[in-house]
């Protein structure tokens, strides 16, 4: 269940931060520096999210809070006016939410399996992004050229 949902999650998260810098520059038209910064900025939401995470939240608590704020920023992105602030703005909530429930639900991941076991499921846990990079990536891009 949490690896489902972690795929989910993932997915549909990747389809913009995966693709931030070429978003940026392409149909908001930063420079390479630009978007650098952007990409510094995205960092910066990956560490602040860190102050999120918590050992002290049910699994179902967890599904959602990240499905509730996931879901927000991407529909704000996706319903506000097409501006380079607004996809800046936008992708901070998402980074935040993104990065500390991916921390949360690898750790929830070890706290219900067996230890002999626990390698295996962190092995997967691992391969949901790359499974969701090779998935989203290309879906993304298909509705970038829409």
């Amino acid at each position: 269940e949490i690896l489902t949902y972690k795929m989910v999650m993932t997915m549909a998260t990747g389809s913009v931060l995966y693709l931030s810098q070429q978003f940026a520059m392409t149909p908001f038209g930063f420079s390479a520096s630009q978007a650098a910064l952007l990409m510094s900025y995205l960092g910066g939401m990956q560490i602040l999210s860190q102050a999120l995470v918590t050992d002290a939240i049910t699994p179902k608590s967890l599904y959602l809070v990240t499905t509730a704020t996931i879901s927000a920023s991407l529909l704000g992105m996706g319903l506000s006016p097409v501006s380079s602030g607004m996809f800046v703005l936008w992708l901070a909530p998402l980074s935040v939410f993104f990065h500390a429930g991916n921390v949360m639900l690898g750790s929830l991941l070890t706290l219900y399996v067996p230890e002999e076991e626990m390698g295996t499921v962190l092995g997967l846990s691992i391969a949901t992004m790359t499974v969701s990079q090779i998935v989203t990536v290309p879906a993304a891009a298909e509705l970038f050229h829409l």
